[in-house]
């Protein structure tokens, strides 16, 4: 029998507070199929992308941080060149507000080599698992919400798989 393998996504999360970043790892990991590579300040994130980068799907890093700030570690990381390239990097700061006008600026660099989001720390806290969800897994999400957003076409694949069931 031919056993499928499924590609395990690489989350790399900079994170100085070790029960915040605990936390949210605790949360993804609940997913399952991820690794998650935790660093506790930008320098270090910094180095270990430069060194694997075409292996990380996905950069969380918190703004304030010691040794280089989160936005400092986006502006490296979208020079790198090398093709490097992320299905995601995510800028989390508890006070969003404070950076809010570097935001469009680093948002425009950080495209280069992924989609970037900003969240407040209380929306990373609350909503970890599904902001990864939908990254990772955009499609099945869609169509999830789509299932459970719209009753006519819940109804409709309901049909369509009694049809199968019976059909066979």
């Amino acid at each position: 029998m031919h056993q499928k393998r499924y590609k395990v996504s690489k989350i790399l999360i900079a994170e100085d507070d070790n029960d915040l970043r605990k936390f949210i790892v605790d949360k993804i990991l609940s997913l399952g199929s991820v690794e998650i590579i935790e660093m506790e300040n930008g320098l270090d994130a910094f180095n270990y992308i430069k060194k694997e980068s075409g292996s990380i799907d996905v950069i969380i890093t918190d703004n304030n941080m010691p040794m280089m700030t989160g936005v400092e570690l986006l502006e490296r990381v979208s020079l790198l060149g090398n093709g490097a390239s992320f299905k995601a990097i995510i800028l989390v700061s508890a006070l969003l507000e404070s950076i809010e006008s570097k935001l469009p600026a680093l948002a425009e660099l950080v495209s280069t080599v992924a989609p970037f989001y900003s969240y407040s720390k209380m929306e990373i806290v609350s909503n970890a698992d599904k902001i990864i969800k939908d990254i990772l897994f955009p499609e099945i999400y869609k169509v999830k919400r789509k299932i459970n957003q719209e009753p006519e076409y819940r109804n409709l694949l309901k049909k369509q798989y009694k049809a199968c069931i019976e059909g066979e």
